[in-house]
């Protein structure tokens, strides 16, 4: 989805993110003359920093700007079948990941699991869990 309608004067198009009609209007300020994206009573769009202020909210409720701009298809190629070393490897890779969901959500009880940060905070704790595993599996074979 295209972050605005052609920016000219007289251009109206649906706001990328609430879905709100914008009119793109000449607005003055300290003498200079810009375009700007405003709702049917003439107020700005997009506040300063980028946020829309249109009617509806967009935290919690609507995809993130990032989330709309790089959701695309994926190709994935066919693995074949899987060997038992594989199977072995999937299995703790599957383990790991509830783990450190179990650890991100005590740790986090109020955040989102669907959020970005969530998701983030779970990698990482993958991450350290099988850097862990390896540490525990170095010392045992010594």
């Amino acid at each position: 989805m295209p972050r605005n309608p052609n920016k000219e004067k007289g251009a109206s198009g649906p706001c990328f993110k609430c879905g709100n009609t914008m009119y793109c209007n000449e607005k003055e300020y300290q003498g200079l003359v810009s375009l700007q994206w405003q709702d049917n009573n003439g107020k700005a769009h997009y506040t300063r920093d980028g946020n829309c202020a249109g009617g509806l909210p967009t935290i919690n409720n609507m995809p993130s700007v990032a989330q709309q701009v790089t959701t695309h298809k994926v190709n994935w190629e066919e693995v074949g079948e899987i060997t038992d070393d594989e199977g072995v490897l999937l299995g703790g890779l599957k383990r790991m990941r509830l783990l450190s969901f179990k650890d991100a959500k005590q740790v986090h009880p109020d955040l989102d699991e669907n959020s970005n940060t969530f998701g983030t905070i779970v990698n990482a704790g993958i991450t350290h869990l099988i850097n862990l595993a390896q540490v525990k599996a170095t010392k045992e074979s010594e």
